[in-house]
């Protein structure tokens, strides 16, 4: 709850439920803190790595890629080699 400035359990005492109900539901719709953070991280790194590497928009990664969402359904993506090499080959060619 440190989103909210609540240090102290006696300070979330004195928040009612339907407060902090309604604030939990807006921290699950705009996240905030580290999973926000991670966010705009993988914002900025895929927009590096997608003008550095010069990646078409269908191989274009997305921040997800970098920071995967920790309240989404994770799954594993299959790679398949051959489009590691096309993304390895473009990354040397652009350095």
């Amino acid at each position: 709850m440190h989103q909210l400035g609540i240090r102290r359990h006696s300070e979330l005492m004195q928040l009612s439920s339907t407060d902090y109900d309604q604030w939990m539901y807006f921290f699950s719709i705009e996240p905030a803190g580290h999973i926000a953070d991670n966010w705009r991280a993988g914002v900025m790194t895929a927009s590096i790595v997608n003008a550095v590497a010069q990646l078409k928009s269908h191989e274009a990664l997305k921040p997800s890629d970098i920071f995967p969402d920790p309240h989404a359904n994770l799954y594993l993506k299959s790679v398949s080699a051959q489009s590691m090499r096309h993304f390895s080959k473009q990354l040397k060619s652009s350095l």
